[in-house]
């Protein structure tokens, strides 16, 4: 066992230790060790004020998106290590799929009707993530989003540059052009929590297209608008991953945003050597201590808000979410996490 996991193991909260022993050493969740490790996760106080959204039909939070919404509060349970079988989670599919008809919060998110009318991933996109990450993809939702996402990917390898399918405002905004798809943050999370689609074929067309969509966004920097009336700002995807630098470290939610799309799309093994230069510098930065050392106070404010540990008032805690961070994205991307 690495040295890494061994300190974690020994000094972290019980989320990181529970994700640490289900997720990279495959403890089964129902033995009696684990059961009583979930019960010990599920009384933190972070875990418990995310519990106090929960309304009576199993929805968690004020609407469908955001830091309090239903997918921001479906991440962060996880994120503090709730087991997805759990009847708190569970309960969240029901809730999803056949929504109360008076609800006391809202389905849907600003934007979010506009950006599934134009094909960009919405209200439609973000409920079938949430059902898809707790594994209930066996659904006409998760269906029908699954196969708007490989439509997208298949319309991208017709275009041949960014004057294709955008076009510039007069402050110098890109926007899509109607009609026009193109795959974002929301298509690739989709495919990488969901196995039913992962045909030859279809993994062919997704490595083929992710790579030349890569080429086309590669001089493109900044957000590309949903022009709907007024600019709408999609869920993009960050196609310059292999370009963060550790100068970027302490960047508020800079280092954030890289692993965590990092981890998301280790789901994608397929996409793994095209995304290895990425992989890479994450690990180098793991390997050196850069994660820790690099921060700055500011970045340290952003990353509280995603911390695993319930309180960072031990600086012990806050170097175990720093240690921590990389890890499950290194390992589902199959790197050895016990040379660490």
């Amino acid at each position: 066992m690495g040295r890494t996991i061994d300190f974690l193991l020994h000094n972290a909260c019980a989320g990181i230790r529970y994700r640490l022993r289900r997720e990279l050493l495959g403890e089964p969740a129902d033995s009696a060790a684990m059961t009583a490790l979930q019960e010990e996760v599920q009384a933190q106080p972070n875990v418990q004020r995310l519990l106090a959204r929960r309304h009576a039909d199993g929805w968690l939070g004020k609407e469908l998106h955001g830091g309090e919404g239903l997918d921001g509060s479906v991440d962060a349970l996880l994120r503090a290590g709730v087991e997805r079988t759990s009847p708190i989670l569970q309960n969240v599919i029901p809730a999803v799929l056949h929504p109360s008809s008076d609800p006391a919060y809202r389905t849907t998110f600003r934007g979010g009707a506009a950006l599934d009318d134009s094909g960009l991933g919405g209200d439609r996109s973000v409920k079938a993530q949430v059902l898809a990450r707790l594994g209930a993809e066996n659904n006409d939702l998760v269906r029908k989003e699954l196969a708007a996402a490989l439509s997208c990917f298949s319309e991208a390898l017709e275009y041949c540059s960014i004057d294709d399918i955008t076009r510039s405002d007069a402050q110098g905004r890109r926007y899509y052009l109607p009609n026009v798809r193109f795959p974002g943050a929301n298509h690739l999370c989709l495919l990488a929590y969901t196995y039913r689609w992962r045909s030859d074929l279809n993994l062919h067309l997704l490595k083929s297209a992710f790579a030349h969509c890569t080429a086309l966004m590669r001089d493109v920097q900044g957000t590309i608008f949903c022009k709907h009336g007024h600019l709408i700002g999609p869920f993009g995807f960050n196609w310059h991953l292999d370009a963060f630098s550790e100068e970027r470290i302490g960047v508020p939610y800079a280092l954030l945003w890289f692993v965590r799309d990092l981890e998301r799309m280790a789901g994608l093994e397929i996409l793994h050597d095209d995304l290895r230069s990425a992989y890479d510098k994450l690990w180098k930065f793991a390997e050196s201590g850069a994660l820790c050392e690099r921060q700055t106070e500011a970045s340290l404010r952003c990353l509280r808000r995603f911390a695993v540990e319930p309180s960072w008032q031990k600086p012990e805690a806050r170097r175990c979410d720093l240690l921590f961070l990389p890890l499950p994205a290194l390992y589902d991307a199959g790197y050895d996490v016990n040379q660490l």
